[in-house]
């Protein structure tokens, strides 16, 4: 990487100097400058070494001004020049030449070789349709599956369904109150039909409070294998995966084979990890009214003040549990996977901590297994209120999806009337279905979103349609030039250059965004690259250019097509032949 080879000949560099040599080893950045003026790189590198020598002599800029000019006149300096800038970063130019050889190079994504990694994501909960707020852990966590697979990891992905639990017990029982019991109805049934039966079922049990008694006698004969519930259930399941499917395959995201797995899947692991509980000291909590208990687990040598519930007074299961079965599972079938990481909401935060601490506790996970909470924010409603299937204010996906290509059906029929009629259906599923995706994945994965629906239909501006387009202009240009040998034949003007440098930085972008498990970053980048091409074209002369020029200029829009595609495909977005 980039980084790490400028970082290794700073050391080199710092090391002729007798004064600095004894902190060489000391961490320093090498990161972007804050204006591209100053360089293509920079260092803090006189900030670290002014304040380990604490000799007012040797302030940050003085140190800057000693190592750029050693560095400057180095064999360094032939490709790679150095500047320093007030307060005291030292900046690093590369030459013309030096930036086409990095962009040929091809990338070595080698800090995932040989690392196994588990990534669960999307978890919908079944008798529901997948709405808008399921959007963000699906395709959040599809990102990392693509980013993870490109920089060179071994990628186990899981979807950690929620077919288990008190939801199914209302369910269950409002179909018998409804219905009756013949349960061949069910098989008609769709995952709406479901969905409205579980609102009807909040509504109803208001006012009738023998359906919350139902509905707890059911999930008990659920959960002890009742022939007629389980056979509900299993109606239920199979109409909702169905659904699921359909999305999944609309958006082209798959999960490794056998990991798309209930909470069913881990019910009878859950008196083993009880019985692991006992073993490390798990006590009875306060009584409930009727004098049952809850079984506890202390996690306070984690820092955790709250205890993690294992069993509830009732004795039935709470989430904590069916999810310590599933990491005590998963970590026996991938003994060799070094991170676990769950793409679930900020609100979970504390259950996951419980989880993976109590994890630890019970020896399921070691030192050497990190599990990682991959946060992201809620979308919210446009009050600022999160959608919920119970009060029926969820949006669902499939039509927020729908009216995406709607709208870009609408747009491409006034920008290309000329598109025939199966070609406009393509290009109208590829831009709409990239337009939602560019508009969750193009923010930090953290903050909250409140829909709109005018934001989101919107391709103006910093758009995923923007770059699409950025794409298919330069390809077209490059198809009617129709030259097969372009390379490096001439200096750099000053859009090809900034083109050049966005371009080179394409692995260092990776390695952050996977650091920072932050697909955003790589969207602002696919975004730069589309401003540079589109910047090269509009700035310099293409057709007209002498040989040489023509030449570079096709080369730099080649690398860039690559790049922008390359990046929007880790983002789950195609790109059309037309637009």
């Amino acid at each position: 990487m980039i980084t790490h080879l400028l970082a290794e000949k700073l050391k080199k560099v710092v090391s002729t100097f007798s004064e600095f040599s004894e902190f060489i080893e000391e961490d320093f950045e090498i990161t972007m400058p804050r204006q591209s003026s100053y360089g293509d790189w920079s260092s803090n590198i006189s900030f670290i070494l002014s304040k380990k020598l604490r000799n007012k002599d040797y302030t940050p800029l003085k140190i800057s001004g000693m190592i750029s000019q050693k560095w400057n006149n180095s064999d360094f300096g032939k490709d790679i020049t150095t500047n320093f800038a007030a307060p005291g970063f030292l900046n690093f130019s590369f030459s013309d030449l030096y930036l086409s050889t990095l962009i040929d190079s091809p990338s070595q994504y080698s800090f995932g070789k040989g690392q196994k990694v588990f990534i669960e994501f999307s978890s919908p909960n079944i008798a529901k349709e997948m709405h808008v707020g399921h959007i963000r852990s699906t395709v959040i966590g599809a990102s990392l599956v693509r980013l993870a697979n490109a920089c060179g990891f071994t990628v186990f992905s899981a979807n950690h369904i929620g077919d288990w639990g008190t939801p199914f017990g209302k369910l269950i029982a409002q179909y018998i109150h409804t219905y009756g019991r013949d349960i061949s109805l069910a098989h008609t049934f769709t995952i709406a039909q479901w969905e409205k039966l579980y609102v009807a079922w909040h509504a109803e049990s208001e006012l009738n409070k023998e359906l919350i008694k139902n509905a707890r006698m059911w999930l008990v004969k659920l959960q002890n294998g009742d022939e007629e519930a389980v056979s509900l259930w299993r109606e239920i399941k199979e109409t909702s995966m169905k659904g699921f499917q359909d999305i999944y395959d609309r958006l082209e995201i798959v999960f490794t084979d056998g990991l798309v797995r209930g909470e069913s899947y881990y019910h009878n692991v859950i008196p083993s990890v009880i019985k692991d509980a006992l073993s490390k000291g798990a006590f009875e909590g306060d009584p409930a009214p009727d004098g049952t208990r809850p079984f506890m687990l202390d996690l306070s040598e984690y820092g955790i003040a709250q205890p993690i519930m294992l069993r509830k007074a009732d004795g039935g299961y709470p989430y904590a549990a069916t999810d310590l079965a599933a990491l005590k599972i998963r970590a026996k079938e991938f003994p060799d996977v070094t991170s676990f990481l769950y793409v679930v909401g900020n609100e979970q935060s504390l259950h996951l901590q419980q989880v993976f601490a109590g994890a630890h506790k019970l020896g399921y996970i070691s030192n050497k297994n990190i599990c990682t909470h991959v946060k992201f924010g809620r979308i919210l409603g446009e009050h600022g209120k999160k959608f919920s299937t119970r009060d029926g204010t969820a949006i669902r996906l499939q039509e927020l999806l729908n009216r995406a290509v709607e709208y870009a059906r609408e747009v491409t029929s006034d920008k290309n009337p000329s598109l025939l009629p199966e070609e406009r259906e393509k290009v109208s599923e590829i831009l709409g279905v990239g337009a939602v995706l560019f508009a969750d994945l193009g923010q930090h994965r953290t903050t909250d979103i409140t829909f709109a629906w005018d934001s989101l239909l919107d391709f103006s501006g910093d758009t995923s349609a923007y770059i699409q387009y950025a794409v298919v202009r330069a390809t077209s240009v490059v198809k009617k030039l129709n030259k097969q040998d372009v390379f490096f034949d001439a200096p750099f003007s000053p859009a090809g250059r900034a083109l050049a440098v966005t371009l080179h930085r394409k692995e260092w972008v990776w390695s952050i965004a996977w650091r920072d498990y932050a697909p955003h970053l790589i969207a602002e980048w696919a975004m730069q690259v589309a401003k540079d091409m589109t910047n090269l074209y509009h700035e310099t002369s293409i057709l007209k250019a002498s040989d040489s020029e023509q030449r570079t200029r096709l080369y730099l829009l080649k690398n860039g097509i690559n790049a922008a595609t390359s990046a929007l495909q880790i983002l789950g977005i195609k790109v059309p032949d037309k637009m």
